[in-house]
């Protein structure tokens, strides 16, 4: 059998020798042996615990332990107890200063109205009227087509004084008045003067305006402010109380040619000066109008004395024309209130509601052959067209209805309030409430007027 070699020392292994033919010592006289290294043995398994180093097990207990102990620091409790503070104080704010501030669009209507109505002058109740009086004048120059010859009075305004007593003296017409140089002018018409009246103690004479007349035609009778005195009264004790004063020059005496206009001419001159008189004299009686009264365009009367010469030239004369309005100016309070009970006399609504304006309504006497003056009492009139209303939003029953009410439910609310057509949040404070204020003065209601 074949020998087997030791390792170096001689000793015999402890274990088998595993090998290949390798392994075998094919020539003994070689030096050179391969050496067969020992067989490696199972390390054996440790049963101590797996070691950290301090670094590492400084991380796992900052893992295991960080997650809760921040609850523990009182830097949390500060906080959480500043948040609900904050909180709390938000509440109150939030009450002391809540304010909800809605802008309403009420409804409107225009209702047609043909309404008889009478009106009293000065009258405490019903429609009261006051009569407004304006004179005016408006001149038109035109080209002349020829002459003629032309006789003229001077003419001016006086005022007739009575001293006499406290009864009124009734003067007949074309009674004489006499001027100092001695000239004779004479009334138009009939007039009265009143009687001597006291004031602040003192007696005051009784006075009245006229226009006289020149006794003759001619220039000579122009003359300058003076006094006059009455022939009739001569021998009487009346003489001396009564006399006039000018209150005009004496003017328009004339005798000779003068230019002349074709009667078409006239007639167009005449119809210009009447139209610029009437829009002249209603703007100005419109702006005569007292406080909370109304005038309307068609209660007035105007009336003209005619045509006549002004001035002329060689080729052309100026015509000249006079002319006086007398309006009624109706109380306006007392007129809206009866047209707005004749309106909701009619309206099945029963809603209040405010007249808008009284100027979309066109004015018209009850009866053609109205004459107004200075007697006139009692004036019967309509008033038609279309009446502009605006019902009424009912606030203060509004702002009850959404005390503690949620924003939500306010088109709820609105539908008990046929009067109001749209409505606007305006404003709401806290921001973030979602409730109308329990307090029902902090809730501002504002009716818009478009």
């Amino acid at each position: 059998m074949q020998d087997i070699f030791m390792g170096k020392g001689g000793k015999q292994p402890t274990s088998a020798v595993r090998g290949n033919s390798a392994d075998i010592i094919q020539n003994p006289d070689s030096e050179k042996i391969r050496k067969i290294p020992p067989l490696r043995q199972p390390e054996k398994k440790s049963h101590q615990p797996f070691a950290f180093s301090e670094q590492e097990r400084s991380r796992i207990n900052l893992f295991r332990h960080s997650r809760f102990d921040w609850i523990k620091k009182p830097l949390f409790w500060q906080g959480l107890g500043g948040a609900v503070l904050v909180f709390l104080a938000m509440l109150v704010l939030g009450a002391l200063f809540s304010k909800t501030t809605i802008e309403v669009l009420p409804e409107k209507a225009t209702v047609p109205v043909n309404i008889p109505l009478v009106s009293k002058k000065g009258a405490l109740d019903g429609i009261p009227f006051e009569i407004v009086l304006v004179k005016g004048s408006e001149t038109k120059n035109i080209a002349a087509t020829g002459t003629k010859r032309t006789e003229r009075k001077a003419s001016g305004k006086i005022v007739i004084y009575n001293n006499y007593s406290g009864v009124a003296q009734k003067l007949i017409k074309n009674t004489r008045f006499e001027s100092l140089d001695g000239k004779i002018y004479r009334t138009g018409n009939s007039v009265t003067v009143p009687g001597v009246y006291s004031k602040n103690r003192e007696n005051i004479p009784g006075s009245v305006e006229v226009t006289v007349f020149a006794d003759k035609v001619g220039s000579e009778y122009n003359s300058p402010l003076t006094d006059f005195t009455i022939p009739g009264f001569k021998g009487d004790p009346r003489y001396s109380k009564f006399y006039a004063r000018s209150k005009t020059e004496m003017t328009e005496g004339f005798i000779g040619d003068t230019p002349v206009a074709s009667e078409e001419d006239l007639a167009l001159a005449k119809s210009a000066i009447e139209d610029s008189l009437k829009e002249d004299l209603f703007h100005e009686a419109s702006s005569q109008i007292p406080n909370g009264y109304i005038l309307y365009k068609n209660a007035i009367q105007i009336s003209f004395d005619g045509i006549k010469d002004a001035s002329n030239s060689p080729n052309s004369l100026t015509v000249e024309e006079n002319g006086t309005l007398v309006g009624i100016l109706l109380k306006k309070d007392a007129l809206s209130s009866e047209v707005i009970k004749n309106i909701a006399s009619q309206d099945k609504n029963d809603i209040p509601f405010t007249l808008d304006s009284l100027e979309t309504l066109s004015f018209s006497f009850g009866n053609g052959t109205t004459i107004l003056d200075d007697k006139t009492k009692e004036l019967p009139f309509t008033l038609t067209g279309n009446a502009d209303i605006t019902y009424i939003v009912d606030k203060n029953s509004l702002i009850n209805d959404l005390v503690g009410k949620a924003r939500r439910e306010l088109p709820v609310v609105l539908i008990r309030y046929p009067a109001v057509s749209e409505v606007t949040i305006v404003s709401i404070r806290p921001f973030w409430a979602r409730y109308f204020p329990n307090n029902p003065s902090k809730i501002e209601i504002k009716v818009s007027k478009e």
